[in-house]
């Protein structure tokens, strides 16, 4: 999977899509920087895509960057779709206390 979505990621660098299964890649092999990078990259693109803050805010979590992933959650949880808000709003309460 890793090889595959690396190279959809690099032949295709503004798909938003290429970029999270990129960044998934790198997470389930525990290449949080890598898969911060390109869910980074992805959020950049489309800052409206709320499965790519997601992946970003978790990483950026584990990574020790806390207040950037408490920023990602907070814009999450003011999202329209109540979906991304409620789990938004739950991240923020378990690692927040908020």
């Amino acid at each position: 999977m890793k090889e595959i979505s690396l190279i959809y990621a690099e032949q295709y660098p503004a798909d938003v899509i290429a970029l999270n299964d990129a960044g998934l890649s790198a997470l389930l092999t525990d290449d949080l920087e890598t898969a911060r990078i390109y869910f980074q990259k992805g959020y950049e693109l489309d800052p409206s895509d709320m499965v790519l803050l997601g992946n970003l805010a978790h990483v950026c979590f584990n990574l020790g960057e806390i207040e950037a992933s408490y920023n990602y959650y907070k814009i999450m949880a003011a999202s329209e779709d109540p979906d991304t808000s409620e789990y938004a709003k739950n991240r923020l309460s378990t690692y927040f206390n908020e």
